[in-house]
């Protein structure tokens, strides 16, 4: 349901579990619910519960010795703080080892969000070429993920080149992006599922209609200024 952008009707499934299997004491499967709860309200924009149940996921996950399910909750719970401003310096470093170790374990999915949120972070501290490094790792991994896997590998295509400068390229990442999802949706059996997948899209819109409107203001300020030159010529 929350790949499919139902976050409501996952939250509730997803609150639902971690109930469920506390009152069972199904303490392996509480964590990963937990961690699921934590997500949605990542994705819902509830920045303080994805951060207290991404931590009490982490925390439960430490406890069970299971160290890629720690660092998937940790960046959770490090990309709820990074939005609502609260990042420290410490956060990047974790995120980028969190991002080797998932790597090491083999888990893309986890890899590309840890590449991605290692790539914000150092974005946010103007450490550019980190934030180069980190996010075109993340476009590389998820090149053979599922389409939300490989939507996080086209916004860290289209961050990096901004990063760079690059307006054309910042462009063609955001065009490859939303055509991807296009032909995803394509697919869906609904209308309503086909405007709720719209969403996975959305940060690539915002990116690429930013770079337009530069452009488009860079454009009015240079005719502006060529007008006003040839007037005083």
């Amino acid at each position: 349901m929350a790949d499919l952008r139902l976050l409501p009707e996952a939250a509730t499934a997803a609150a639902r579990a971690v109930e469920e299997f506390e009152a069972a004491q199904v303490p392996l499967m509480g964590a990963e619910a937990r961690l699921r709860v934590a997500e949605i309200a990542l994705l819902g924009g509830d920045l303080p519960a994805a951060r207290s149940h991404g931590e009490a996921a982490a925390a439960a996950f430490d406890r069970q010795r299971r160290g890629t399910w720690r660092d998937r909750a940790l960046l959770v719970a490090v990309e709820a703080r990074r939005l609502a401003g609260d990042a420290t310096g410490s956060e990047l470093a974790s995120a980028r080892r969190a991002a080797a170790r998932l790597e090491r374990a083999g888990s893309l999915p986890g890899a590309v969000q840890a590449h991605l949120v290692a790539g914000r972070l150092a974005m946010d501290a103007h450490r550019d070429p980190v934030a180069v490094q980190e996010l075109e790792r993340a476009t590389r991994l998820a090149a053979g993920g599922s389409i939300v896997v490989r939507m996080r590998g086209k916004v860290a295509a289209a961050l990096g080149a901004a990063v760079l400068d690059e307006p054309t390229r910042t462009l063609a990442a955001c065009r490859a992006g939303l055509r991807d999802l296009a032909g995803h949706r394509v697919g869906l059996p609904t209308m309503e599922l086909r405007a709720l997948a719209s969403g996975h899209g959305a940060e690539l819109g915002e990116i690429g209609l930013g770079v337009v409107l530069r452009q488009g203001w860079r454009r009015a300020h240079w005719n502006g200024w060529s007008a006003r030159v040839r007037r005083r010529c």
